[in-house]
């Protein structure tokens, strides 16, 4: 990488960094829909809905995610506020996909329950994902300010 002409002088300055790909699931999805979903898998297969981030937690991952997407792509001051309005939308395009994965992965999981003998209840999994959907897909974005039943089957974080 050092003698690359195509490679930034601000990316050689960097610390040297790992990033993890999953290939096996790799196709093209908004990014709202990736972040959704990386901020679920936090409730485990057990769908235990109590682990999702809250609305301070998932606005901070935000920012550290749009942070490091305009350092990586600019060699000029950040400018902060500017940062600050992409990471509110960057949380709101996940908030909009929440449906969306959960919708996914209960059809992934249907399919594995019709198809795959093992071990994991895949049918209980698909169902409590599905059951997610139906809740969120009738109130994309809850108010976080009081605790409803929705809360505990994983449709909106406590904060």
């Amino acid at each position: 990488r050092g003698d690359d002409p195509n490679v930034s002088s601000a990316s050689k300055s960097r610390e040297p960094s790992v990033a993890f790909i999953d290939f096996e699931y790799a196709c093209y999805g908004p990014r709202g829909f990736d972040v959704a979903n990386h901020l679920i898998e936090r409730a485990g297969f057990e769908c235990d809905w109590s682990r999702l981030p809250d609305a301070a937690a998932r606005l901070r991952f935000s920012r550290a995610y749009v942070d490091a997407s305009t350092a990586a792509s600019t060699e000029a001051a950040v400018d902060d506020d500017a940062n600050e309005a992409a990471a509110a939308r960057l949380a709101a395009e996940a908030e909009a996909h929440y449906p969306a994965s959960h919708l996914w992965w209960g059809v992934w999981a249907a399919l594995q329950a019709a198809t795959f003998e093992g071990e994991f209840d895949y049918a209980a999994y698909a169902e409590r994902r599905i059951d997610a959907y139906r809740e969120r897909r009738m109130d994309p974005s809850p108010s976080p300010a009081k605790k409803t039943e929705k809360q505990d089957k994983g449709l909106e974080a406590s904060d």
